[in-house]
């Protein structure tokens, strides 16, 4: 039974890491979407947080069964409970990939603004989810702190984004009422890079715990 059940936890372990790099996959497509104008790169980020779900879903069932069918010792329970919320903020951030894309689907952007600091906090994020899963894999708690301190640059990288972005609204001279739009929508994403930034952190607490 106890070697079904170290099964059972790595094809978690295994899940958690798939869903990490799912996660990765569609925050990039989306943000190369707004960058880049790629239409195809948001349908991928819709597409991936739907896999994202369902990916959510398996790995639900299994601690479920985990936690019903094999009767886990402390640690072992520690484990589940600490999965089954690291689940849950990923999803999240499948979701929030997924708004994401849509905003870059739905919209057409000028060149009337600052390219860099969306995709270095994109960046950030993606990096944050790499070390995160790293951390959850090995128990690496340096590295989960590690990973909760980083927030700061995303943190500082959407009030860079915001600065930038009232600028060009409170600009009439130089930008049209459209580009005011667009610097809303592209607020909006920064908040959800930020948003991003803030699961990952729950992710981190939860590999400390």
């Amino acid at each position: 039974m106890r070697a079904k059940f170290e099964q059972q936890l790595k094809e978690l372990n295994d899940g958690i890491v798939l869903m990490g790099v799912q996660c990765e996959d569609g925050i990039r497509a989306a943000v190369q979407a707004l960058i880049d104008g790629e239409k195809d790169k948001s349908a991928k980020a819709i597409s991936l947080e739907k896999d994202i779900d369902m990916q959510e879903d398996v790995l639900r069932a299994l601690c479920m069964r985990l936690l019903l069918q094999q009767q886990p010792v402390a640690g072992d329970l520690r484990f589940i409970s600490s999965a089954l919320k690291i689940i849950t903020d990923m999803e999240r951030l499948g979701d929030q990939a997924a708004d994401i894309a849509e905003i870059a689907e739905q919209n057409e952007f000028s060149e009337g603004y600052n390219k860099k600091h969306i995709s270095d906090m994109a960046d950030a994020v993606i990096q944050m989810i790499t070390d995160v899963v790293s951390a959850f894999v090995k128990k690496d708690m340096d590295l989960a702190n590690a990973v909760i301190r980083h927030d700061d640059v995303v943190d500082d990288l959407f009030y860079s984004i915001r600065r930038d972005l009232v600028g060009m609204i409170c600009d009439e001279a130089q930008h049209p009422r459209q580009l005011a739009e667009q610097a809303l929508n592209l607020l909006l994403v920064a908040k959800y890079l930020e948003r991003m930034g803030d699961h990952i952190v729950n992710i981190a607490e939860n590999v400390i715990v």
